[in-house]
């Protein structure tokens, strides 16, 4: 079924979406597409018409700049943003037209992250959607709300989506809601003696790994092999996971070794279409 959808897509979005496959699928869907290059000849795709016509980028760097490349191939205006220290870079002369934006607080960064600003250059810009990228505010339900609240369609899950999926806790209790195999794991932890208390009544043996409940990308997490450990290493990942996310709340969960991180992509369009790009070791 994918690879005879492929035959219903323009060549430029082929070849964005053969690029993130794994080689061996990328061959098969290569094939694939020869096989059914014919349907070209004969008759153009019906594709849906996109319900918007010019989109802020709300990111800087590679990322943007894909981001703009991807819009212009679909006929799309684009908007960048840049702070003061990014105004020559190669994502603001990769898009049509560019505005700062601006924080009080202090850093590079900082204004990439303030969602006032950010929703304010996408009102100013006449901009009818919104896409974050990753990192920065795609992952932030406060943005994603904001940008439906000013009438702006946010490129992304929706805002409770986000937030929900935001906190560990409540995503994990989603899983096993759904029958989905989860790691043996505990609510939120106010101290590192309700740590062992959850080990001892579960019958929870070590390692067990301390997370940030609201955490992401490695940071806020802290293995604990003994017993001794269990103390200094909550205190350190409620340290940490406070100063990278804002939250100190952590959980912790049963640990594996030597295990394999896989993901599977899922891309929905928010009509009822829905494919995953396979797997990613």
């Amino acid at each position: 079924r994918f690879w005879n959808s492929l035959a219903m897509e323009p060549a430029s979005r082929i070849t964005r979406l053969l690029g993130q496959l794994r080689p061996g699928l990328r061959e098969k869907a290569v094939h694939a597409q020869a096989i059914s290059s014919r349907a070209f000849s004969t008759r153009r795709p019906q594709l849906r018409q996109l319900p918007f016509s010019k989109v802020l980028i709300a990111n800087r760097g590679e990322i943007a700049v894909r981001v703009a490349r991807a819009c212009h191939e679909e006929g799309l205006k684009t908007v960048g943003i840049y702070a003061e220290e990014d105004k020559g870079s190669l994502h603001v002369q990769r898009v049509n037209e560019a505005l700062k934006v601006t924080s009080t607080k202090p850093g590079p960064i900082a204004p990439y992250l303030d969602v006032q600003s950010v929703v304010e250059a996408a009102k100013s810009s006449g901009a009818e959607a919104v896409h974050p990228g990753y990192g920065f505010l795609s992952e932030s339900a406060d943005f994603a709300a904001a940008c439906e609240a000013a009438g702006i369609r946010f490129i992304g899950p929706r805002p409770e989506t986000i937030a929900l999926l935001g906190d560990k806790v409540k995503a994990r209790e989603l899983a096993m809601s759904s029958d989905v195999p989860v790691l043996k794991g505990s609510p939120f932890l106010g101290s590192w003696m309700a740590a062992r208390e959850f080990l001892e009544r579960e019958n929870l043996p070590l390692p067990i790994i301390f997370k940030a409940a609201f955490g992401g990308g490695g940071r806020g997490m802290r293995l604990v092999r003994q017993d001794d450990e269990l103390n200094e290493a909550f205190e350190r990942c409620t340290s940490e996971a406070k100063t990278a996310f804002g939250d100190g709340s952590v959980f912790l969960e049963e640990f594996l070794d030597n295990a394999r991180h896989i993901e599977v992509q899922v891309l929905a369009d928010g009509q009822g279409g829905c494919a995953h790009l396979f797997e990613r070791d």
